[in-house]
């Protein structure tokens, strides 16, 4: 039977090859994904079913997969595609977390919506992989599954930014002084804050906020407050992943010699401007002094921090963090006019009520040295 569907589909291919362009894109694919289940391949320990496309490649998603994301980008229906994005074992399959990610639903590299670009060839809308090295910020602060509150597309987040300082720029030596300076931090209790500061899963973010709200958050005594958190910050971390793509920016470790508190294979081939981390504990600040406003000082002034530890971390300029800082309130300005948002601030509201009164706070000890550390200047 395999034998007679591979003589079928080649005469079909073979006589339609030149003629069919980019509209059958999507035939072909089909049709090489019949042919690929009858080719019969060792399974190697850990690995997809050997009918699986790119079964060959383990944590690879195939070339079939990545044409039929940007076929189905493009607005091309797709048939079969189920099939043509499976992946081996520990692969992203089509619109799927890559290798590594803590986050159901972060799109693969290529994702992005086809043809959605400004004047210049500007990305307007779709995630990318700047932002899922960074911001979402929400998984992560790394990009949630959860959607956000506003359309792709509905801020133009270039025409907020300035360009990043560059050669011959004042600002550009200052800061290249700014991050040797600031290697004085390594080992001392600032750079250990910046380096807690540097993870940034939800868990992590909530308790990043502990101190400054009063009460010890956590993902599964605070949902609604994390999904407020989260939606805004796929917000935010979409628009700077456009500003990531735009500029792409060195990071300072990348100019000049020195050590930082996280790793550089961390954080892939994101760049510096504008900082994820910077938008994503801004945009977090942003929402928190919205849900407990009598606490809004104290959650400003870590989010602020936040994006600091980036600096003495050696990961980003410090024009950066601001950049980021700019698009959090950009984006926050835009989502707080949105009426779902609105309820979601209030439904978090309430929860936080309730959990004030049942507690508990947040380690006094924990709260007083960090309280301690955040007092230390940085420049």
């Amino acid at each position: 039977m395999c034998a007679s569907k591979v003589r079928e589909n080649t005469k079909v291919m073979r006589a339609r090859t030149f003629p069919i362009r980019c509209g059958s894109l999507v035939l072909c694919a089909g049709m090489l994904v019949q042919l690929a289940g009858c080719v019969q391949t060792p399974a190697a320990a850990g690995s997809a079913p050997s009918g699986a496309v790119g079964a060959s490649m383990p944590g690879a998603a195939s070339p079939i997969a990545e044409r039929s994301a940007e076929a189905r980008s493009a607005g091309t229906p797709t048939a079969g595609a189920a099939t043509a994005g499976a992946a081996t074992a520990g692969a992203a399959s089509v619109g799927g977390p890559t290798t590594g990610s803590p986050t159901a639903g972060t799109p693969t590299a290529g994702a992005a919506t086809a043809g959605a670009a400004t004047a210049g060839g500007r990305s307007a809308n779709g995630p990318s992989a700047g932002e899922r090295s960074a911001a979402g910020p929400a998984g992560v602060g790394r990009p949630s599954p959860l959607p956000g509150y506003l359309q792709p597309g509905a801020l133009d987040i270039l025409a907020i930014l300035p360009p990043p300082p560059v050669q011959g720029d004042p600002r550009y030596d200052a800061e290249r002084a700014v991050f040797k300076n600031s290697r004085k931090f390594e080992g001392t209790p600032r750079w250990e804050l910046a380096s807690r500061d540097a993870a940034i899963s939800p868990a992590d973010l909530l308790r990043t906020f502990s101190c400054a709200v009063g009460i010890e958050l956590t993902p599964d005594r605070a949902p609604k407050i994390l999904q407020v958190v989260q939606r805004a910050t796929r917000d935010s971390g979409r628009a700077v992943s456009v500003g990531k793509e735009h500029f792409k920016k060195a990071r300072p470790f990348q100019i000049d010699p020195g050590p930082t508190c996280q790793p550089p294979a961390q954080i892939g081939t994101s760049t510096d401007y504008p900082s994820g981390h910077s938008v994503a504990g801004w945009t977090w600040a942003l929402v928190l002094a919205r849900v407990v406003p009598e606490r809004a000082s104290a959650i400003l002034a870590r989010g602020r921090a936040y994006g600091d530890s980036r600096i003495v971390c050696g990961m980003h300029n410090p024009s950066a963090v601001e950049a980021g800082r700019l698009s959090g309130s950009a984006v926050m300005a835009r989502v707080a006019s949105e009426p779902e948002f609105r309820a979601d601030v209030e439904a978090a509201r309430k929860e936080f009520e309730a959990l004030s009164k049942s507690g508990p706070g947040p380690d006094a000890a924990r709260c007083d040295l960090e309280s301690k550390v955040l007092a230390t200047p940085i420049f």
